[in-house]
């Protein structure tokens, strides 16, 4: 495993072990960056390359609806990773709900964005 993968699992067991330390932690950065890809996932996922969320197709725009919902819900920009954060919640929230999944320690990156991903789809389910 690279240095900066332990580093990152080092940081987020003990941002998980005293959770009022999120300041300069690196493991609350990660978490930052992994939902804020989990929201921006849908533009990546559902436009072409160089067409901007206003420029969809019909057919794209009929398609997000379809599945999805209403393409000004700010919620539903989780929808494909199968979870809707809320707007009533902080970030803070959303991060201590991730922390609690830190009980039992994490062997590598892949399985903590795992574990991630299992607890925001069971906390924050869409629909």
């Amino acid at each position: 495993m690279q240095d900066d993968q332990k580093l990152l699992l080092s940081a987020c067991q003990m941002l998980a072990a005293q959770p009022e330390s999120t300041g300069l932690n690196v493991c609350a950065y990660y978490i930052q960056g992994f939902l804020a890809g989990a929201r921006s996932t849908i533009t990546v996922t559902t436009t072409s390359p160089g067409e901007s969320i206003d420029q969809w197709s019909s057919f794209a725009e009929r398609a997000y609806r379809t599945r999805v919902g209403s393409l000004s819900d700010s919620r539903q920009a989780t929808a494909v990773n199968k979870f809707c954060l809320p707007d009533d919640e902080s970030l803070d929230q959303v991060i201590e709900v991730l922390l609690k999944s830190m009980s039992s320690p994490v062997e590598t990156i892949d399985i903590l964005k795992a574990r991630f991903v299992h607890v925001l789809k069971a906390k924050y389910p869409c629909g």
